[in-house]
This record gives C-alpha cells, structure tokens and sequence, in this order.
C-alpha cells in the first residue's frame, strides 16, 4: 500500500478492513479495531464472520462469491457491544487489486447510530404505507382482468360484474384515444399489445378535474374473436405495485451511488485544499511583513 494510502487508511475515521477473498483479515485501521472490540494482536488473520454471529459468518462465503462477480456489495451485521446492546454496522465491499497481481476485498464499517435506525425504519414504513395506499382502490379486483371492448370503447368485464365494481374504472380507459386507436387495429390486424403504460384515473364525465383514485400501470394485451367482429377480447394485467417497488428501488440506488460519488469527490478536493491552505500558510510565517510572497 503506497505511504499517502497508508496515511489516510489509518487515520479514517470509519473502519476499514482488508480481507482475503475467503474472509480471513489481512489489514485493519485503528477505526476497526475500536469498534470489533479485541485487542490489536487479536484480529489479524482470524475470519470476519467470527465477529458478527453465526449467521452472518455462515452466509459470509456465498456473498464473497457474488462480490466476485458484482465487484461491490453492501451488508448488515451486529457487533456485540461489552457494555450495551449489539451494534449495528453496515459493510461495503468493494474487491480491489492487491499486492503481487493478487486481489483482496476492502471493507468500509459504518456504526448505524440509533437516530439512522429509527430513519431507516420509517422510510420503510413510509414506502410500505404508499405502496398500500396506491393498491387500495385495487383491493378487490385481481391483478389480470378480462373485457369485451367494442370499437367505440364499450367495455364490460368478463365475466360480468355488478356496477360499481372495482373493474368499472379499469373498463373507462378504454375510452381513451390510445386504447381507442389500439382496439380498432385489432379488429383490423387481429392482435395488438399496449403497455405497460401509467393512466391516470378516468371520470365518468369526462373531467379530468373531478378524477378520484390514483395512477395505475397497465398493460393491455388485445386480440379479435372468432364470430365477433364488432368486438375483442382484452386481458389487462395491473403492474402498478411491481412498477412502484422497481422505481423505490431505483431511486434508492441512484441515492446511493450519488452519495458514494459525492464522498469521493469531497475528500479528493479536501486533500487539495489542505496542500494549499498549508501552504499559504508557511509562507504567510515566512515572509517577513511589507515584502512581497515569491512567485512559488
């Protein structure tokens, strides 16, 4: 490890870790060595898992495994605390070149405090609510649904069901020009697919103003019926609570790939600043005052 990498590994404020790729530490900072608890002669080249409990150490090998074909991962362990609870430290993995050609794994361990955990947990309460909010008007229809639609958008359920019906907002969309033009290529072509595509709620008259309920994604699968020829059959598939979950987790990995980006950028130009701050400094104590600073 070069000298100026070597400075700033033991002077992290956060653990870190090098391990080999079967988990055994080859290298820890100061950082690392507070929060795993053992004394300094007591951590090399024992394995990880050891400090974090059965599970974690069982599971360990299979998530080395697939950090070799990712490249990077994130986990969750607990240290037992000598005095307290169990604390809960989150790990990145990252798999690095090391020494001689060879590869090693470098850990990064941050100490969930109690104020994150409580955050944590209601972030996820909050997508856990949204998401149910979202499917509520959904709670009785199923997720693929069955119409007769007519070339003028008239849909009815398939088999029939009773005004009022969660179905009844479904069979309103046909009323748009999207799936109005969709319908009349299918009694044209004999099949056409649409979505999945989000559609906002529709109102029985026709003012968007006045739409109850919330978005849903869609996706419609049309073909023309033998002996109908006025008619097709829809089946319609609500992806809504699969589209929400896929775009909660984009969102989360945009975050976190943000916030590595921003980290990395924030400590290479603090180490620049510190050059030249430190600088200007032993010049402004050097130079005697009424003279000119040199050029350099």
């Amino acid at each position: 490890m070069e000298d100026r990498n070597r400075k700033i590994f033991q002077h992290a404020a956060i653990g870190m870790l090098v391990l080999d790729l079967n988990g055994h530490i080859l290298d820890f900072n100061p950082a690392a060595s507070r929060m795993m608890g053992p004394e300094r002669g007591l951590i090399h080249k024992r394995y990880l898992g050891e400090f974090f409990g059965d599970k974690f150490g069982q599971t360990l090998p299979e998530k080395l495994k697939l950090l070799d074909q990712l490249g990077h991962l994130t986990l969750e362990g607990r240290l037992p605390g000598r005095h307290q609870a169990a604390t809960e430290v989150l790990l990145d993995l990252t798999q690095v070149p090391w020494e001689e050609d060879g590869q090693a794994v470098l850990v990064l361990m941050h100490e969930i405090t109690a104020r994150e955990n409580i955050e944590r947990e209601l972030q996820l309460q909050r997508r856990i609510l949204a998401t149910g909010f979202s499917a509520r008007g959904d709670a009785k229809a199923p997720a693929r649904m069955l119409f007769l639609v007519g070339p003028k958008g008239d849909a009815e359920p398939f088999p029939p069901e009773p005004p009022g019906s969660p179905l009844e907002e479904i069979a309103r969309h046909f009323q748009s020009p999207d799936l109005l033009g969709a319908v009349a290529r299918t009694l044209e072509t004999g099949r056409q697919t649409l979505g999945p595509l989000w559609l906002d709620p529709a109102d029985p008259a026709g003012d968007p103003g006045r739409a109850r309920g919330l978005a849903r994604c869609l996706r419609f699968d049309l073909s023309s019926m033998p002996g109908e020829a006025d008619r097709v059959l829809a089946i319609v598939e609500d992806r809504t609570f699969e589209r929400l979950a896929e775009e909660d987790l984009r969102r989360h990995d945009q975050r976190a790939v943000m916030s590595l980006f921003s980290g990395a950028l924030f400590h290479e130009f603090n180490n620049y600043l510190g050059v030249i701050l430190s600088q200007a400094s032993a010049l402004r104590l050097s130079t005697p005052a009424g003279r000119l600073v040199p050029p350099s």
